[in-house]
């Protein structure tokens, strides 16, 4: 497994954290798409974390 530069790592967190607090409030607001839409891109934060 390749080794992540510890910036590359703290900038996906963040930006996973961001993602986290959007879809619990559309999760609130009830937009489905929304949510379905923010799920994908915190996946998507999930593999660049792994990588």
């Amino acid at each position: 497994m390749r080794r992540v530069h510890p910036r590359y790592k703290e900038k996906w967190l963040e930006r996973k954290k961001k993602l986290s607090l959007k879809l619990k409030k559309a999760e609130e607001q009830g937009n489905e798409d929304r949510v379905e839409y923010l799920e994908r891109l915190i996946r998507v934060a999930d593999r660049k974390l792994i990588s």
